[in-house]
């Protein structure tokens, strides 16, 4: 499942960086800097794009992973706090341990 939608999301990703709009915003971007750095630009904006194109999919992925596991542990807590609240993770006293509460507190 954590695949499926690891690739559904980075498909989303692809798909709006590769719109006109977007494309046109990089080479806005590289306009608005000083002619002697745009060719720097064009090669750094070259190599960011080859890494998310290697290493997006895993990054992506890993992120939803910690999402997730961030979700069950927080559920788990909860549910943990609640039982606790309600009383069903309190050991009942044994009837020395109740004869000797009432004795002391006489």
């Amino acid at each position: 499942m954590l695949n499926r939608v690891s690739r559904t999301v980075w498909y989303s990703v692809l798909w709006l960086s590769r719109r006109p709009w977007a494309k046109r915003l990089q080479r806005a971007s590289i306009r608005l800097a000083p002619e002697p750095l745009r060719p720097r630009m064009r090669a750094s904006l070259t190599r960011q794009n080859a890494w998310a194109r290697r290493y997006g999919l895993s990054v992506v992925r890993l992120s939803l992973a910690i999402v997730l596991l961030s979700a069950a542990f927080w559920g788990i807590w909860l549910a943990l706090l609640l039982a606790a609240d309600q009383g069903w993770l309190v050991r009942p006293a044994s009837p020395q341990e109740v004869q000797r509460l009432e004795d002391r507190f006489r």
